[in-house]
């Protein structure tokens, strides 16, 4: 999988759980995520929070 493909992936989780895409947060560490073999949901969990709290991960994205 490219980067593209993974990234592809980590948006189509983003937009199914908390209805927004990678390009709609702040700005994230996704290459280097990519680049340690990260799956996709576990490079959200490390770089936003879990996405199935929307709570935590909506505080995490604007007091961060």
């Amino acid at each position: 999988m490219n980067f593209g493909q993974w990234m592809k992936e980590v948006d189509a989780i983003l937009m199914a759980q908390v209805g927004l895409s990678s390009m709609d947060l702040r700005d994230r560490m996704w290459r280097d995520a990519f680049d340690d073999d990260a799956l996709p949901l576990q490079a959200i969990m490390d770089l936003c929070g879990d996405p199935s709290d929307i709570g935590t991960f909506m505080d995490n994205e604007l007091f961060g």
